[in-house]
């Protein structure tokens, strides 16, 4: 089961990059009732988009302030990504995640290309962090 969500859900269009207000987003996010759908459906996994296009970071990544921690949710504390991965380990449930290679509000076009060999060099070193965040700190 895929779960995607971001600023576009809560404002109700596409943000085409950063978003305005974050601080004022109300959020209620249960990973448990996420993981309970997922068995009802008979799902083995579930995929997290933890980035996508506009480039919106559902964990706490050291890359960029736009994401979750620059919410509200959990006193700017949240990760939706570490939520998830608690609440699947409980259920059994494999967990995968999805990191968009474009990120919008970087200015990464699709598949992750820059305007030029500067840009793309540093956008190269920020994705595989978020990348490394990602695939180190939430288990298998």
């Amino acid at each position: 089961m895929f779960v995607h969500f971001g600023p576009a859900t809560w404002m109700g269009r596409e943000s085409g990059g950063q978003a305005p207000a974050l601080s004022s987003l109300a959020l209620d996010i249960d990973t448990d009732q996420w993981v309970s759908v997922a068995q009802d459906l008979g799902a083995r996994y579930v995929v997290m988009v933890a980035k996508h296009q506009e480039g919106f970071c559902m964990w706490p990544t050291q890359t960029t302030d736009y994401g979750i921690l620059s919410t509200p949710w959990k006193g700017g504390h949240g990760d939706v990504m570490a939520d998830l991965a608690a609440s699947c380990r409980r259920a059994g449930l494999g967990l995968g995640v999805y990191l968009s290679p474009r990120d919008d509000s970087f200015g990464a076009g699709v598949q992750g290309k820059c305007d030029s060999p500067g840009k793309q060099a540093v956008y190269n070193v920020f994705y595989r962090q978020q990348l490394t965040e990602l695939l180190t700190r939430y288990g298998d």
